[in-house]
């Protein structure tokens, strides 16, 4: 008998939904009893609406409603909330129907519920208010509680058993359900709403499993429940206080949190109330204090929140997940400059032909002329082959005007070569600007795709390093503590990743006392791993252990202006790129002073920020180039001289456009590595001059401009050179520069020099 389906209002449901349906309906009775203004509950419609959304059966929030009808004061407020959730039925039943659509459908599910409360909350205060203001009133803010509560209560609503955290909107929308049900608890007669009193003890002791700060702010959040429920304000504003007891001693335990409630209620009801009156609120203490530590470990700790961190499993599953997230957003990223490469890739419109523009200007020029049938008819070509030479002097640029004369073979070839100018000038003139606009536009186009192109291949690259990106070593990890212990420096925190690029981080607990312990513990990881670590602090406690470079390099620098006082046309620059390389640059624009300063040092920023970024270096040279051409049309240009040196692969490429020899001194002979070709901002398409060579040690390449031997020889630079070779690569800049200074140079330019040391 038990288990056969029972149909009451039509909803089946086995015994074990009994349960549910019951909770439902008590539910619905404490919303319908947590009453504001002029006895309306904005409440009940909104848990209603909240409920429909979720899927409960409107029966049993209907019957709550109806069995809070005749609790307490007797008259037509009374039956408001089932007023309330007939009129949120009613309504939800229109929108059913008119859109189709379920009510549990997620799109504008908040603004729906929000909509239908409103709708239930504002029905029957209109019907009770009997046309005064303020009874309008009353009922216009119930309403508009209702509206705001219901999404927060609906969230509430979800929360299902099972959850090891909540969402802090989830834990606000849970205080706010348990808050109504505290008012619906107080409004009860007699002994009965001290059932409110349990409720609010009970919400304090789970909040204050997180702590003194955390029960604090639960128990001053009950405090307000209550003092809105009736009870005496005094009472409500110290109830922070056992609860503040409790998140003390919770650390211990949750009977030694209950236990320390219990004292705290005691002194705040005798403050209150006086010492003869303590024992209702410490029987409503006990009571909360016993299901507080006999409740579940899991609903326990999810109403209590998280003490401490995610632990190292769950932390390293959240990184994997960012990882993989931000890896597919990357690849994203990269199918979409893929997509726009091929679309400037695609071929665009072309200018008319030679036929064309020849048929053209033969209309125009010989239009009623009566030499026109013997110049095309039977003639030797000559007409066509006059036109196909003015078509060539507008391509170049030579556009016949009026006044200006003309090679002497167009009159023998034309009786109206004098009227060349005017007839055809126009034509011609814009052939030539269409040309030259088209020119440009073909050049910047086919840079957007090898941009683009350039682009997209970056960001798949970092989608494939990002997406198998190094994954922890414990074992490196526990060799590093091991190797720092065994020095005397103790680590709070130590941390290890594998794959090709191993590194180690260490979290000291103090500053080591002697400053090569650090040294020491990377030799130990060293011998460990069986791989060369170093060492780098970066900061007081922060110690960084990563791989050493094959190759170490030392590097020096000087530059001086043409002229003293004046600013050096040069720049320089040493930046150590996201891949590790070292890029060391320089740049010479057009002339001296501060407009070629400017201009060179544009050059290198544009070139390291792309080359910083991973692009090619020969597409970041074409990009800054056009962008040089693109400016006002004034002849700005600036020479580029860049070193990439690779320490760990003990490599180097040098990239050269319109720049000076680079000097490589090796074993005591001195080779010359030519720059040739035109600076940036010349032609269209230059391509830089490009030569890699392996780094041995001792090795000392020196870069230099233009004015260190002002164009009259370098023979002396290869012997200062030579005769330097040994010294560091400061004094090396130093001694060419003296040198430079020293000669009757009959043109004297800025002078920069740059010269490093392979160790």
């Amino acid at each position: 008998m038990l288990n056969r389906p029972l149909r009451p209002f039509g909803v089946p449901f086995a015994p074990r939904r009994l349960l549910v349906w019951s909770a439902q309906a008590a539910m619905m009775f404490l919303a319908s009893r947590a009453v504001l203004m002029n006895r309306l509950s904005p409440f009940a419609p909104a848990l209603f609406s909240a409920g429909l959304a979720c899927s409960f059966p409107p029966a049993a929030m209907l019957a709550g409603c109806l069995l809070a009808a005749p609790v307490g004061v007797a008259g037509p407020e009374s039956f408001s909330p089932l007023l309330g959730c007939l009129g949120t039925w009613a309504a939800a039943l229109l929108w059913r129907i008119v859109t189709g659509r379920a009510l549990s459908n997620r799109a504008g599910r908040d603004a729906r519920m929000a909509a239908l409360a409103l709708v239930g909350a504002l029905l029957p205060g209109l019907i009770l208010s009997q046309g005064l203001f303020y009874n309008l009133l009353a009922a216009c803010t119930t309403a508009v509680v209702a509206a705001a509560t219901a999404p927060s209560m609906w969230s509430a609503l979800r929360i299902r058993r099972g959850r090891t955290r909540l969402l802090p909107e989830e834990r606000l929308s849970a205080a706010l359900l348990l808050a109504i049900a505290g008012l619906g608890l107080a409004s009860l007669p007699g002994m009965f709403a001290r059932s409110a009193v349990i409720l609010a003890c009970l919400c304090a002791l789970l909040v204050s499993g997180s702590g003194m700060a955390s029960g604090a702010l639960a128990g001053a959040a009950a405090g307000v429940a209550l003092r809105l429920g009736g009870f005496d304000p005094l009472f409500a504003a110290l109830f922070p206080l056992p609860a503040m007891l409790a998140g003390a001693a919770s650390r211990f335990s949750r009977p030694a949190g209950a236990a320390a409630f219990l004292p705290g209620m005691a002194l705040i009801a005798a403050w209150s109330f006086g010492a003869e009156a303590i024992l209702p609120d410490c029987v409503c203490a006990v009571l909360a204090g016993t299901a507080y530590c006999l409740l579940p470990e899991d609903l326990a700790r999810l109403a209590a929140g998280p003490r401490a961190a995610a632990s190292q499993e769950e932390e390293n599953l959240a990184l994997r997940r960012q990882r993989d997230d931000l890896a597919r957003q990357t690849r994203a990223l990269a199918s979409i400059f893929a997509e726009l490469s091929r679309g400037y890739s695609a071929p665009q419109a072309a200018l008319p032909d030679e036929a064309v523009m020849t048929a053209r200007l033969r209309d125009k020029l010989c239009a009623g002329c009566p030499s026109r049938a013997a110049c095309w008819g039977e003639g030797d070509g000559s007409a066509g082959r006059m036109l196909a030479q003015l078509l060539s002097l507008a391509f170049s640029g030579a556009v016949p005007t009026e006044g200006e004369e003309l090679p002497p073979q167009f009159a023998r070839l034309c009786r109206r070569a004098g009227q060349i100018p005017r007839r055809l000038g126009p034509i011609l003139s814009d052939y030539e600007s269409r040309r030259r606009a088209e020119t440009k536009r073909t050049r910047l186009t086919a840079l957007m795709a090898a941009q683009f192109g350039q682009a997209g291949e970056i960001l798949g690259q970092a989608a494939d390093r990002v997406e198998s990106g190094p994954e922890s070593d414990p074992s490196l990890a526990r060799a590093a503590r091991a190797a720092l212990e065994k020095e005397g420096v103790q680590a709070e925190l130590v941390a290890a990743v594998g794959g090709d690029s191993p590194e180690i981080w260490a979290r000291l607990a103090r500053a080591p006392e002697d400053a090569a312990a650090l040294r020491r513990a990377a030799g130990h990881i060293s011998a460990e791993a069986d791989l060369p670590f170093q060492a780098r602090q970066e900061g007081d406690l922060d110690v960084r252990f990563s791989l050493k470079p094959r190759r170490a390099l030392k590097a020096g620098s000087r530059s001086v202006a043409a002229r003293a006082g004046r600013p050096s046309g040069d720049s320089r620059a040493a930046v150590r790129l996201a891949d590790g390389r070292v890029l060391l640059a320089l740049s010479d624009g057009m002339g001296s002073g501060a407009r070629a300063g400017l201009e060179s040092g544009e050059t290198l920023r544009l070139l390291s920020r792309f080359l910083q970024a991973g692009v090619e270096p020969g597409a970041a040279i074409d990009a800054v180039n056009e962008l040089m051409l693109l400016r006002s049309g004034e002849d700005i240009f600036a020479t580029v001289d860049l070193c990439l040196v690779d320490a760990a692969g003990a490599s180097a490429e040098l990239i050269k456009l319109g720049a000076c020899r680079t000097y490589l001194l090796r074993g005591g002979a001195c080779v010359r590595i030519e720059g040739g070709r035109l600076p940036l901002g010349i032609l269209e398409q230059v391509r830089p001059v490009r030569r890699s060579l392996p780094l041995c040690p001792g090795d000392l390449l020196v870069m230099a401009t233009d004015g260190l031997d002002g164009g009259e020889g370098d023979d002396w630079i290869v012997e200062t050179i030579c005769r330097a070779g040994s010294e560091p690569p400061q004094r090396v800049c130093d001694l060419l520069v003296e040198g430079s200074l020293s000669r009757a140079l009959s043109h004297r330019d800025d002078t920069t020099v740059l010269a490093v040391r392979v160790a």
